[in-house]
């Protein structure tokens, strides 16, 4: 129960400090974050790289996708239905529609199979051991869980890794390689 409100409280907290970041700063910030992604080894490297399309309180990602493309990934992202998460083939002019909570996806069927050997993923708050806490309803959860040999590369800003103490870690919590902030 003590565990369960920590999480409830600091969920608030995290969103409260993330919807007063002024949309300028956020990319800012998030340009600071991509130059440091894109000299990490296991991208550079890469030949497919999962990436989330950002929502506005979120490191941005748009950028980075289309820097990918332009060095020859593939570049695969989520695209949720109802339950689960699939993966979807992102490219070039590829057209964006909105699904619930705002969230984009891009249009279209083209599901993705093959191998992925890196993961960008956002979420909420992060603890110093690099588990990350949650977002997103568990797919995320599931996706990687399901998908245990991908890198995966955790962006977010300073203000949302907190020391074990105080965010409460679970067994089900997945570890993250490398986590990137500003």
């Amino acid at each position: 129960m003590i565990q369960s409100f920590k999480k409830i409280m600091i969920r608030y907290l995290i969103r409260e400090e993330l919807n007063l970041l002024d949309f300028s700063i956020v990319k800012e910030k998030s340009k600071k974050i991509e130059h440091k992604l894109l000299s990490v080894k296991e991208i550079r490297k890469s030949e497919t790289v999962f990436v989330y399309i950002s929502m506005k309180d979120e490191v941005q990602t748009f950028d980075i996708i289309d820097h990918l493309l332009e060095k020859g990934k593939k570049v695969v992202v989520p695209k949720v239905k109802w339950d689960k998460m699939e993966i979807v083939r992102f490219k070039e002019n590829c057209k964006l529609v909105h699904w619930k909570y705002g969230i984009l996806e891009p249009k279209g069927k083209d599901k993705y199979k093959g191998k992925i050997d890196v993961a960008i993923v956002p979420w909420l708050v992060f603890s110093m051991s690099w588990k990350r806490v949650w977002k997103w309803w568990g797919y995320y959860d599931k996706f990687l869980s399901e998908n245990n040999d991908i890198y995966k590369i955790w962006v977010c800003f300073w203000f949302q890794i907190f020391d074990e103490d105080i965010v409460p870690v679970e067994k089900h919590d997945i570890k993250m390689d490398k986590v990137i902030y500003d």
